[in-house]
């Protein structure tokens, strides 16, 4: 598969990333106001929201990509009759 391909399944752009980045940054300043206990629990939640983010992310790439795999397949192979 050629690198545009590739890159036209990225789910996020690098301005999006950079937009994460800016969210981080203001959460990390957040955190450092708050009593132990209560950033331990925000930071744990954050965790798990990310990961669950991440999972679905990985599931619509996947899914992505076997739709392009299969309209290329279609495009090239003859039709079975």
């Amino acid at each position: 598969m050629e690198l545009q391909a590739w890159l036209s399944l990225a789910p996020f752009s690098a301005a999006d990333y950079r937009h994460f980045g800016h969210k981080l940054a203001d959460l990390a300043q957040h955190l450092c106001d708050l009593e132990p206990n209560r950033r331990y629990a925000t930071l744990v939640v954050v965790i798990l929201d990310t990961s669950a983010t991440q999972i679905d992310e990985i599931i619509d790439l996947h899914d992505r990509f076997m739709g392009v795999l299969f309209s290329n397949a279609k495009r090239v192979m003859p039709p079975i009759s």
